[in-house]
């Protein structure tokens, strides 16, 4: 480890630049390549992406200590001499250190014994004699005292005293990569912070010359955990007003790019839907039409909303709503669904609701129905890959004609050669499943209204969402009783089992979940493959037993689904992949098991998939086999038996495990463009949407002199929206 000097007194003297965002070469000329493709792996290609190359943890190692004061288990921080460091082979080198002041006739037991695991350069990086600082959870080693890959300074050597990097403070860790080591990143950093002191500047109006560096010097060398806490909240703040800028602005361009005159619509058809429905729409459902309806009527931006509501709360016959305004004032609509069983689904619901039949004078593929006040037959068809040739010539060729309604499909909808003459609403159902390309697809600049099932926070809407209107459905339209949810532990694992045969057994089917398609050695935890064949042959012989996940192609994965559904299946093993998209009447029963990997929105949605016919649900929900549930991990799963409340337990998702999880993905990509992370709270995105508004309505392109840092912030996270692919 080579000695340090906090003061950067060993970085090469070149012509000192005026700013941070060159190339990180040009900063440190004389820097290898290496390291250069090391750098930009870590996405570091600039000193300032080095500053803002956040540590990912933190190690307190501030106090140092005797070493006869050494306690097994505590982290501790030593000052000692060092004996010559000996290679004990298979990459493990061993040293012990001495107390200052002290010969070998110290008592052994006070004696610390030091290991490291492959640090060769260490038997000529310090010797005999050095005194060292170093720092770690000390570890009791057949009753001596030692540490296992310490942090550690050389302190004082033949060549003088150095101040320390990596002991005696609270210590940075970093992300790295292969190649790299903490200190030197760490060493890089603090010369970084030393060279840029007065052109550190943040993006905040307002805020004093060189601010950005004590805030970033509070991150990077902190005096306390608490103070890295609050210098990350205060850069915080500052990103996420940079990101509601960047909505902002982003649906200001929108908004005037599809400047388009508002429909005439024409409430009598929706009253007609309305006289044809089996049951009264719900107040919810009432309010959420109209606000689309205001947003179809208004002259100016295309709509650009969503529409939240839980499993069974009639998103569905929302979305027919809006169609059937559209279609009165003379437009055509199209439904893009993930999956081919989905697109099946909403095509037989509202088939359903509308009593809709084969329209044969308009040609294959064509159903109509009956709409007063239409003054004709409304139209619909649907259009997969699985379409036939013949089916697909009839609907395309209605479509060029105008003679389709609603188009309602998977992605072959969006193929080239799919010409819907007067496109005025798309719709995309789970919109989160498709790529930005896909989406764009659909759209082009017609009124948009996406559908999701997943509660969304506040705090998402304002980030993940910040930038379209929101419509919520927090109404049931029936009185379905809620799914019964019971927490297993390992000696209750077979009620779960005698519960599903006895359903099977009265006609009934049942979903097994588990969290990941392949075992996996780094993780303990149960998968689809490894469980599949031990519950068709070994606990269910007598069943028919089937398999889905996301590695399957499309057309596979949808037979499975369609057998399912058809009730030629009685129990599907399968991952999260059947939170969306299937709706079985006759599943009562779910198990998760591995329970603990899934998040609590997730497992809300999951039970969600059954009693959603005559018959009760009931949902059995257990951790992995033979691992003790931590307490927060057991909190989190008594909380999802206790209520059916989906924004509630997205509310605790969201403060225990952040928006990535929520989104279904490890981090999704607003928080892929912050830096510090999804550490914001409900009150500083409020106060920094606030402030965003405030600013854009005073200087939107944000061209005043004293917000020229803000504009190059805001253009950056705009461009990171598109490589992340945030596009709504």
């Amino acid at each position: 480890m080579a000695k340090t000097n906090t003061h950067g007194s060993s970085q090469r003297k070149t012509r000192r630049p005026a700013l941070p965002e060159q190339p990180f070469g040009q900063y440190r000329p004389g820097t290898q390549q290496q390291k250069l493709a090391q750098l930009e792996r870590l996405g570091i290609e600039t000193p300032l992406d080095l500053l803002l190359h956040l540590p990912r943890d933190y190690e307190d190692l501030s106090e140092v200590v005797d070493i006869r004061d050494a306690v097994a288990g505590r982290r501790q921080t030593f000052r000692g001499v060092i004996s010559k460091v000996v290679d004990q082979g298979q990459g493990r080198q061993t040293a012990t250190l001495y107390a200052v002041g002290d010969d070998e006739c110290l008592l052994p037991s006070v004696r610390l014994r030091l290991t490291w695991f492959r640090q060769r350069h260490l038997s000529v990086t310090i010797n005999e004699g050095d005194v060292v600082q170093v720092g770690g959870v000390v570890e009791d080693f057949h009753g001596r005292l030692g540490l296992t890959q310490p942090e550690f300074d050389v302190v004082e050597d033949h060549m003088g005293r150095h101040e320390p990097l990596n002991t005696g403070r609270v210590v940075p860790i970093y992300r790295l990569t292969k190649g790299m080591t903490q200190e030197w990143l760490r060493q890089q950093t603090l010369e970084a912070l030393a060279h840029f002191k007065d052109a550190l500047h943040r993006s905040r109006p307002g805020t004093p010359p060189g601010d950005l560096h004590r805030i970033l010097t509070g991150i990077h060398w902190p005096e306390t955990i608490e103070t890295a806490h609050a210098s990350r909240l205060e850069l915080a703040a500052d990103e996420v007003l940079e990101m509601q800028l960047a909505l902002l602005a982003r649906r200001q361009h929108r908004e005037e790019s599809t400047v388009r005159r508002g429909l005439s619509v024409d409430p009598e058809v929706f009253n007609g839907l309305v006289s044809r429905l089996p049951f009264p729409p719900t107040k919810a459902q009432l309010r959420c039409g109209e606000e689309i309806r205001c947003d179809l009527r208004r002259d100016g931006p295309a709509m650009n909303r969503l529409l939240q509501g839980e499993v069974g709360s009639g998103k569905t016959l929302v979305a027919l709503g809006a169609v059937v305004d559209v279609v009165s004032a003379g437009g055509q609509t199209a439904l893009l669904a993930p999956t081919e069983v989905l697109a099946e689904q909403h095509l037989a619901t509202i088939e359903g609701l509308l009593q809709a039949r084969p329209a044969p004078l308009s040609g294959p593929g064509i159903l109509e129905a009956p709409l007063s006040g239409l003054g004709r037959p409304f139209t619909m068809a649907l259009l997969t890959s699985s379409t036939s040739t013949a089916v697909r010539r009839s609907i395309l060729d209605q479509l060029a004609r105008g003679k389709v309604d609603l188009l309602i499909g998977t992605h072959a909808i969006i193929q080239d050669g799919v010409d819907i003459r007067n496109l005025e609403l798309a719709i995309a159902d789970e919109q989160h499943r498709f790529g930005v390309e896909q989406r764009n697809a659909l759209r082009r600049d017609a009124n948009y209204l996406m559908l999701t099932a997943t509660p969304i926070p506040r705090t998402t809407q304002l980030t993940h969402y910040g930038d379209l209107d929101i419509s919520t459905l927090d109404e049931m339209p029936d009185q379905r009783p809620p799914v019964d949810t019971h927490i297993l532990g390992d000696d209750e694992r077979n009620e779960a089992k005698r519960a599903v045969k006895e359903q099977v057994a009265r006609g009934r089917q049942v979903f097994f979940v588990y969290p990941f398609i392949d075992p996996n050695s780094e993780i303990r935890a149960h998968a689809v493959t490894e469980r599949f064949p031990k519950l068709r042959d070994r606990f269910f012989p007598n069943l028919k037993v089937d398999m889905i996940h996301g590695r399957m192609k499309a057309k596979e994965r949808d037979k499975t689904l369609r057998a399912f559904r058809d009730g030629e299946i009685d129990v599907l093993v399968a991952t999260s992949i059947i939170e969306v998209g299937i709706d079985v009447p006759n599943a009562t029963v779910m198990v998760v098991d591995s329970a603990e990997r899934f998040g609590l929105a997730q497992l809300h949605q999951l039970r969600g998939r059954v009693g959603r016919g005559e018959h009760p649900g009931v949902c059995y929900v257990m951790g992995t086999r033979g691992e003790q549930l931590s307490p927060v991990a057991l909190s989190r799963l008594q909380a999802l038996g206790g209520t059916t409340d989906g924004m509630a337990l997205a509310e605790m998702d969201l403060g225990q495990r952040g928006h990535g999880d929520i989104a279904g993905t490890r981090q999704s990509g607003h928080d892929r463009m912050l830096r510090t992370g999804s550490i914001y709270t409900l009150e500083m995105l409020e106060r920094e949407r606030t402030l965003a508004e405030e600013l854009h309505a005073r200087d939107p392109d944000l061209s005043r002199p004293d917000h020229a840092r803000l504009r190059a912030a805001r253009a950056r996270m705009l461009k990171l929206m598109d490589q992340v692919g945030t596009d709504h």
